[in-house]
């Protein structure tokens, strides 16, 4: 679980605080929903911890059995926490209620160069059998309202 101090440090990352303390438009336009989305998951019993996920290569993993989302420190200063914690969030939401993977099933779209890097993700880092899952979780934390669409998931389906 997050320390108090962990838990500011993570949630000021996700919420894109610059320097001079600002945010910008899409970290603003989020940043309601992040504390929101943080209380659902704990809510249903899961946890978010800042920590290298094994195998040192990735920058998030969900470990279901755990009900654990696992987001690397280095995606802090990579920009890209907020994004690694959707992706992961996603994956606790096809995750319930049994703890079995399965499609939440909504039909989203997305720009097409966004679908064009989602395709080039799933086709050269995931195995046949994860790319539905993971394809999902990619689209959906591309939507603008992601963090409602999975405090929406989470709350149907847990």
């Amino acid at each position: 679980m997050l320390t108090l101090r962990a838990g500011l440090a993570l949630l000021t990352a996700l919420l894109g605080v610059h320097v001079t303390g600002t945010l910008t438009a899409t970290a603003a336009a989020a940043a309601a929903d992040l504390p929101t989305l943080l209380a659902t998951l704990k809510r249903h019993g899961f946890a978010v911890v800042q920590q290298q996920p094994p195998g040192g290569t990735a920058y998030g993993l969900f470990d279901a059995d755990r009900k654990l989302l696992m987001i690397a420190p280095i995606t802090h200063d990579l920009g890209i926490a907020r994004h690694v914690l959707l992706h992961e969030a996603v994956h606790a939401a096809q995750s319930c209620p049994d703890g079995r993977m399965r499609l939440i099933g909504w039909s989203l779209s997305t720009s097409p160069a966004v679908a064009s890097r989602i395709r080039y993700l799933i086709t050269n880092h995931y195995q046949q059998g994860d790319q539905t899952l993971e394809q999902e979780a990619f689209l959906i934390q591309s939507q603008t309202n992601a963090e409602a669409l999975i405090v929406k998931a989470l709350n149907q389906r847990c």
